[in-house]
């Protein structure tokens, strides 16, 4: 991940630690909202903006066409106020190593409290599941707990619409090597390609090594996008040979600013151009490199911008899926878009279509869904030049994503409505989590019990990851290992 990570200060600067703490959780909450004013991929929620403009609107006709949106929407409303929530954020920031590691002494960055995208799942489904279950039989919830991608990948790849064993990986934002351990020893992978920030710009440290996983410790909004490039060629060359073609078989698009990783005073133009140059360049280097019949992973959020950039991304593949994240506190999404074709798309209905999961790999075997924003052909090639002209400064924003019918609040609409089934799931799953989080705090805090505050404030963001062996191992034993 990118962005500023506050360090932690001697136990003698407890109450500026205090103070700092406090001011990370309130603006990690912010997360509750959809608007790009406020949450992981935000600007400054005092200033008006043309980005944050058209977002509300967006928002608003979300909420007037959707009523799952609407609930949430609401929902979030209410827990931003919650007192009871606000007092397992504090903990939550608390106990990730702001104010020490518990002896006295200082916590180094990287030590303990590290979460990665596997193994904070495995940590917490079982306390969250048992009480999910059982609001299910007694019919005060009415959504299954969704699955994340990680989870519902095997299954992908035994019905085959998801080729795994032997691919070559891409990961972007692979730092501390959850994702990258993940793809080597649960899915066999070829080898896997990792970008991460490196430690001397506050990223974070890489702790998981092994012989299939290349490092490429680099700032993707350094440079150019051609050095970025270049670099992962590099890469690509040592793990995979000198004469493999530069292609990937999965492009795993993790990488985000954090809000609690970037510097509060910074306005909103600053923050626009870390995020959207961060966005811009791994969406480019996947189009650029991703293999034909290859699958995209990309992490972002419901939001104008993203419908945008999925009307041009969405025909290049067969047909997509979208899956929760482990922070089922926030607003993102992963999409995963299967089945790299990047043939010339003329027809507005030969356009993606949602895999259901027993779908394969063949766009065949699922229905095409009728998209009628594309009005004129669509390339790997094309797709690839208007994301590298996407501007990277705040003042041009609108004038490029608002410019013409093709680029419009009625084309981002109708990307959401094919999104929309999917969405929908994944909004009733966080509509439940939120009131269970909700109903627990209110409980905890009445009883005094600490314990329990503390156990979800680890719930917050998917776990702890306290303890997690990141070493490798053998391959002949391919199950996630927790220390």
């Amino acid at each position: 991940m990118l962005g500023v990570m506050m360090a932690s200060q001697s136990e003698s600067q407890g109450g500026a630690e205090d103070a700092a703490v406090t001011d990370l959780a309130d603006r990690t909450r912010s997360s509750l909202s959809f608007g790009p004013g406020q949450g992981e991929e935000s600007g400054d929620a005092s200033e008006v903006t043309d980005e944050s403009l058209v977002e509300q609107e967006f928002d608003q006709q979300m909420q007037e066409r959707n009523d799952c949106y609407k609930t949430l929407a609401t929902l979030k409303r209410d827990c931003w106020e919650s007192e009871q929530l606000k007092r397992v954020f504090d903990l939550r920031y608390r106990n990730r190593g702001l104010r020490g590691s518990g002896d006295g002494r200082p916590r180094e960055r990287g030590e303990g409290g590290t979460s990665t995208s596997v193994s904070a799942y495995h940590q917490v489904i079982a306390i969250v599941s048992a009480y999910h279950q059982n609001l299910l039989r007694v019919g005060q919830i009415h959504s299954p707990i969704h699955q994340n991608f990680y989870d519902h990948l095997p299954m992908l790849a035994r019905r085959g619409s998801f080729q795994i064993a032997g691919a070559k990986v891409l990961d972007m934002g692979c730092a501390p090597g959850g994702t990258s351990k993940f793809w080597i020893e649960e899915c066999n992978v070829a080898g896997v390609v990792g970008v991460a920030m490196p430690t001397s710009r506050q990223g974070f440290p890489m702790q998981y090594k092994h012989e299939r996983l290349h490092v490429v410790l680099r700032d993707i909004t350094a440079g150019s996008l051609d050095d970025l490039i270049a670099d992962v060629q590099r890469a690509f060359r040592r793990q995979f040979g000198q004469h493999a073609p530069f292609e990937f078989d999965i492009i795993h698009c993790g990488a985000v600013v954090q809000s609690f990783m970037t510097d509060s005073s910074q306005d909103a133009a600053s923050k626009y151009r870390q995020r959207q140059t961060l966005m811009k360049r791994q969406l480019c280097l996947a189009v650029y490199c991703l293999k034909q019949g290859g699958h995209l992973v990309w992490l972002t959020r419901p939001l104008y911008n993203s419908m945008m950039i999925l009307s041009h991304l969405l025909p290049l593949f067969s047909h997509f899926k979208l899956f929760r994240t482990n922070f089922r506190i926030k607003s993102q999404v992963q999409i995963v878009c299967l089945n790299h074709r990047p043939t010339i798309r003329k027809s507005p209905s030969d356009l993606p279509s949602a895999a259901s999961s027993s779908s394969s790999s063949s766009s065949a075997a699922s229905p095409i869904v009728a998209c009628p924003w594309l009005s004129g052909a669509s390339s790997r090639r094309s797709v690839y030049q208007w994301m590298k002209s996407m501007p990277e400064e705040l003042d041009q924003w609108k004038s490029f994503f608002c410019r013409d019918d093709r680029h419009s609040m009625a084309v981002a609409v109708q990307v959401f409505d094919v999104l929309r089934a999917q969405l929908d799931a994944l909004f009733v799953d966080q509509i439940d989590f939120l009131n269970f989080m909700q109903s627990e705090a209110q409980q905890a805090c009445e009883s005094g019990d600490e314990a329990r505050l503390c156990e979800l404030a680890d719930m917050l963001i998917g776990g702890g990851g306290r303890n997690i062996d990141m070493s490798p191992k053998s391959v002949s034993a391919p199950t996630w290992r927790e220390g």
